[in-house]
């Protein structure tokens, strides 16, 4: 009897443990996991103290208002008639502001109301709270609020997906995990410089998506600084190249919107501007904004070519140059001079340029050849079988017959340690 109410006991207690822990789950699994960032009246970071608009980030999440003081002494203010807006990347789930005043009273979270922002903004003492899931929370001041701090509660950001990037690297080959979106170049960087099997006649040049199993002059597509990973399973080809470098005379350097990174440059020449790298296809210099060039050698002229033509909003004819002479024609402009270094006045309208030639003199001259991404070595050790199997196919003799040319004679260790080795190589090179 006893026995029987000791087990229906522990029955019951592991019938409410089990309840409890599907509660629980289930709580888990409704909820996103939250963080928490605080605006306090003095931050960090050199927020001014002036009055006037003003915004600060902390964690990227954002505090702007169109008109008070969110670095003062102790209050965080914002003025009579004015907006506050916290945005962040991730979706905020709770705002809760404190202020001086309760209630209905001066300076009360009563005085905030929404402003084209959804969710819900309730008052109680003197602690105003917003709930809801936005990005972008905006509160209206009728009159005036002083803060003592801002919690901001907003969802963690979701993990992106891992996928395998396969990579030949002449002999380094192998597979990595690599975030969606993640920059290609970046990740592959961690490699460190991949080494041909032939190195010391070929350098490597980039990374592609297309295998080159036999050597070329034409220059495949690389995969530049704005390549990202896909998301699926992805395979990348080092490439490597004969290069050649000659003194003196001219070079012409050519980058292309969405291929070259001119921020990185190449050839020695590197560009500042407002958009570098060519995303939307087209480089950017934005109004009221300057382009430096630098260059290893003297510049003596450079084209651009723009999405518009003349004065037009785009066009070439926007901007001037400190030095030497610069003139537009249509889509076209064109400078000229002998500089290492260019510098343009302010643009008087944006700038977008699709291409942009620019033309060196002195310094060296690299060029390459030979393109391939597998390993390009020839030896007697790759070579023989082929040279074997070649003199089979012509004189119709039997394997054991060439090996004895060499002077290897049929059934001794020689000849099958040589024979093991030719079916080795031959079967490794399919």
């Amino acid at each position: 009897m006893k026995q029987n109410l000791l087990f229906n006991q522990a029955s019951a207690i592991c019938k409410r443990l089990a309840m409890v822990l599907t509660m629980l789950l289930v709580v888990g699994v409704g909820q996103a996991w939250g963080e928490t960032v605080t605006f306090t009246a003095t931050q960090s970071g050199g927020w001014t103290t002036t009055a006037g608009a003003q915004s600060g980030t902390i964690d990227g999440v954002t505090l702007a208002v169109t008109n008070g003081i969110i670095n003062g002494t102790t209050q965080l203010r914002c003025y009579s008639g004015a907006t506050m807006t916290i945005s962040s990347t991730n979706n905020i789930t709770e705002i809760a502001v404190t202020c001086t005043g309760s209630g209905t009273s001066n300076y009360s979270p009563s005085k905030f109301s929404l402003s084209n922002s959804t969710g819900s903004y309730t008052c109680s003492g003197t602690i105003g709270t917003w709930e809801g899931s936005a990005t972008s929370v905006s509160l209206q001041a009728s009159a005036q609020v002083r803060m003592t701090q801002i919690i901001v509660t907003y969802e963690s950001a979701t993990p992106k997906q891992k996928y395998t990037l396969s990579y030949q690297a002449g002999e380094n080959n192998g597979t990595m995990q690599v975030e969606e979106g993640a920059n290609l170049l970046d990740a592959l960087g961690e490699l460190g410089t991949p080494t041909s099997c032939d190195a010391t006649s070929t350098t490597f040049v980039g990374w592609t998506t297309t295998e080159i199993t036999e050597k070329t002059n034409t220059a495949p597509t690389f995969i530049t600084s704005i390549d990202v990973m896909p998301s699926s399973e992805y395979a990348v080809h080092a490439v490597f190249a004969r290069e050649e470098t000659t003194e003196g005379g001219s070079t012409t350097t050519t980058f292309t919107a969405g291929t070259d990174n001119i921020a990185t440059g190449k050839n020695g020449i590197k560009f500042t501007m407002s958009n570098t790298t060519g995303s939307g296809g087209y480089y950017q210099v934005y109004s009221g904004s300057a382009m430096t060039i630098n260059s290893d050698n003297p510049i003596t002229s450079f084209i651009i070519t723009c999405t518009a033509s003349g004065t037009n909003k785009y066009g070439p004819g926007n901007i001037t140059f400190k030095t030497g002479s610069y003139s537009y024609s249509g889509t076209n402009g064109t400078w000229t001079g002998d500089s290492k270094t260019i510098e343009s006045n302010n643009s008087s309208a944006q700038l977008r340029i699709t291409k942009i030639v620019v033309t060196t003199s002195g310094g060296t001259t690299t060029t390459y050849s030979d393109y391939i991404t597998t390993c390009s070595t020839k030896t007697l050790v790759s070579v023989l079988p082929k040279i074997m199997n070649f003199w089979q196919s012509i004189f119709g003799v039997s394997l054991g017959y060439l090996w004895g040319i060499f002077g290897i004679k049929q059934g001794t260790v020689t000849y099958w340690v040589v024979s093991w080795w030719y079916r080795y190589i031959t079967d490794a090179q399919k």
